[in-house]
């Protein structure tokens, strides 16, 4: 049942594992089953996870469902540099599935200086953080948590990309001493040792 050809095309060494794409495919199920309305996916890193997501989004919402008029748009990704951006366009665009605009992607690109500027996203069902890449500095993808906590809907899953790296789980255990409410939803292995958090917010927006 999958539109984008299998294995899906890699942007960079750094895109996603398929292992990753089915998670997300089986996160974004999980959402939609218990969310109140339609949910807002909000993604911190670009590349072949915003073709997943968006995907993934449109099957479930199934083509009755109109989605080009909604605000804020449900599926939003932000990135960090002009170049992988501008890639991340351009796949988009190989796929009529993505050629709507209620996929909202946005750059940002002086990280060292300032954060991701966030947009209008409603309360964030599905949180992907696989950026700022760790190459800026160690902790880049820390304030992911702390500066939209809350915005995040009731029950919200936080997915962790590079998990197997100390930087993520020093980030994610700061993050948990924070906030108690932040519970551990699972840890999952995927391809080539990499691994993958999901985190539940028992909180809400």
């Amino acid at each position: 049942d999958y539109e984008l050809p299998e294995p899906i095309p890699r942007i960079t060494d750094y895109s996603i594992t398929p292992g990753i794409a089915r998670l997300l495919r089986g996160l974004m199920r999980e959402v939609w089953e218990s969310s109140v309305g339609l949910p807002r996916v909000v993604e911190l890193g670009s590349g072949i996870s915003t073709l997943v997501l968006a995907d993934e989004y449109r099957k479930l919402a199934g083509p009755e469902q109109d989605l080009s008029h909604v605000f804020p748009p449900v599926v939003q990704s932000y990135e960090h540099g002009q170049t992988h951006f501008l890639e991340t366009a351009r796949f988009l665009n190989r796929w009529v599935f993505a050629k709507v605009y209620w996929v909202a992607c946005r750059v940002q690109e002086d990280l060292l200086q300032s954060w991701y500027v966030i947009g209008d996203t409603g309360p964030i069902d599905l949180l992907f953080v696989d950026g700022p890449p760790g190459d800026l500095h160690l902790q880049a993808r820390a304030p992911a948590f702390p500066r939209l906590r809350y915005r995040l809907a009731a029950n919200a899953l936080i997915v962790v990309d590079d998990f197997h790296r100390p930087a993520e789980r020093t980030m994610v255990a700061a993050w948990q001493m924070g906030d108690p409410g932040l519970k551990l939803h699972g840890v999952h292995e995927v391809e080539n040792g990499r691994q993958v958090c999901v985190l539940r917010w028992e909180g809400g927006a």
